[in-house]
């Protein structure tokens, strides 16, 4: 119970760890003197750490001891958000930001990763739809506590809020998550990460896994243009709409792994399926009936189909994935991690690079990658890669 209670905690610090500064950028921009790009890096560099070091974490945690990993990497952190709290010029908030890249991405990778080492895949199924539930809630929730913060204690305490969620995950992590002997014999180049390039099995799943992911991620992308400029939804409204869909996907992450408790992993992730098939229907009608792309409240609707259905077979896929190949648990996490940021990436790039303000190039995106989705999730029933243990 307290090592489940750690890792949540864990997920939660870092899904908070990147949104709930982002309401304090103009006082940081005003304290600092700096220009638009010169804030923002404090958010793109801290993400550029975070992916650098979220292979590296992968590697290490599969040759040494996951839990000294966990405890190292929150140490990191710890000092960056000390940097930020007390930083007096902008080069230390900078610092400070990539530090917490740094620490944040072992925990992130690894806290799927204890589950899978301490849990069966059936148990691991309903932890990780809690983990994702929870995560999306922190993200989603972050900027309006990051905002409240703001107003009372001034953009520091943002920083002193992550400090204090760190120092709990750190004394909870040395007290609750146990020592496993690992691979002494894995090599920490990025050549470790061979034996996974080489499973034809793996790739299938982590293709599945991202395509499932990154639609959902690539539309919150592009959704602040298309809402707030091309659609005239206000900053108020704008936020309710964000808000609704994150919250959607929490409450189906949790209610998924409730309806796989009492109905089945099967059933469940066939009513996930039909879900997201319904989701592509529905786009499909959306973008025929080209006028109705103007309403932000039908293209939320739709959008809170797949943010309901998508988190059952990602929720179900996730675990299997893990345990494709012996002994590379932290690398697998990290990967799939890794691949699904460079594929929202370049669907993110390509939507805006075909975007004309309207929903339609959104809309065409999300239903070939959820349709490939699908069909790949049905191959791999198919194969019997799923659902044959249980």
């Amino acid at each position: 119970m307290y090592l489940v209670i750690t890792v949540l905690m864990i997920g939660m610090l870092a899904g908070a760890e990147l949104d709930i500064f982002v309401p304090s950028f103009p006082e940081i921009q005003a304290q600092f003197h700096l220009s638009p790009f010169m804030t923002q890096l404090t958010l793109s560099l801290n993400f550029i750490a975070y992916c650098i070091c979220s292979l590296f974490a992968g590697a290490i945690s599969d040759k040494y001891d996951r839990r000294k990993v966990i405890i190292i990497s929150l140490l990191i952190f710890i000092f960056g958000s000390t940097l930020c709290s007390l930083a007096q010029n902008y080069s230390t908030l900078l610092l400070g930001r990539i530090l917490q890249g740094f620490g944040i991405a072992g925990p992130s990778v690894l806290g799927y990763v204890i589950i899978a080492d301490e849990y069966s895949t059936a148990k691991q199924v309903y932890l990780i739809g809690l983990m994702h539930g929870l995560i999306a809630f922190t993200m989603s929730s972050a900027p309006v506590f990051g905002s409240k913060i703001t107003c009372y204690f001034g953009w520091r305490g943002n920083f002193v809020s992550l400090l204090i969620f760190a120092l709990v995950c750190f004394i909870l992590s040395a007290l609750f998550i146990p020592t496993k002997a690992m691979k002494p014999q894995v090599t920490l180049s990025l050549k470790a990460y061979l034996p996974l390039l080489r499973s034809k099995k793996l790739m299938l799943f982590t293709a599945t896994l991202c395509l499932f992911m990154v639609p959902y991620w690539v539309f919150i992308g592009i959704a602040p243009i298309l809402y707030r400029k091309d659609l005239g939804v206000s900053l108020e409204e704008f936020g309710f709409y964000q808000g609704t869909l994150a919250a959607i996907f929490a409450i189906g992450s949790a209610l998924g792994s409730l309806l796989m408790k009492r109905i089945g992993l099967k059933k469940a992730f066939f009513i996930g399926i039909s879900m997201c098939s319904a989701h592509v229907i529905a786009l499909c009608c959306l973008m025929i009936l080209n006028t109705k792309t103007k309403n932000p409240l039908m293209i939320t609707s739709c959008m809170a189909i797949a943010s309901a259905g998508v988190a059952i077979p990602i929720n179900t896929l996730y675990p299997h994935a893990l345990e494709i190949l012996e002994n590379t648990k932290g690398r697998a996490s990290a990967f799939i991690s890794g691949v699904r940021l460079i594929v929202s990436s370049i669907g993110l790039w390509l939507v805006s690079s075909t975007y004309n303000s309207t929903f339609v190039p959104i809309g065409l995106w999300i239903v070939i990658t959820m349709s490939l989705a699908i069909i790949l999730s049905l191959v791999l029933v198919k194969q019997e890669a799923i659902f044959s243990n249980s």
